[in-house]
């Protein structure tokens, strides 16, 4: 298993306007090194007063073999300045 930075990856997997070869990777399970992986996620979007809104998105990770799992949370959120 070969790890690399973000940067290179980037390089490597993502060049601009290039489609996304997901035949050359695949997720692997960092305790037990087993590739039964499964992920599963879900975008959340709140409206509030005045333009406001809030976004929530979850992804899980688990692994079957040994049943390690994770959780990655992104909360982010803004306004819209235009009004009617």
């Amino acid at each position: 298993m070969t790890r690399t930075n973000l940067k290179e990856f980037n390089k490597t997997f993502d060049p601009p306007n290039a489609e996304w070869k997901f035949n050359l990777f695949k997720i692997v399970c960092t305790k037990c090194k087993s590739d039964k992986v499964e992920y599963n996620g879900k975008l959340e979007t709140e409206y509030g007063y005045y333009g406001s809104f809030d976004v929530t998105s979850i992804i899980v990770i688990k692994c079957h073999d040994c049943g390690n799992a994770f959780t990655i949370k992104n909360l982010t959120g803004g306004a819209i300045d235009t009004y009617e």
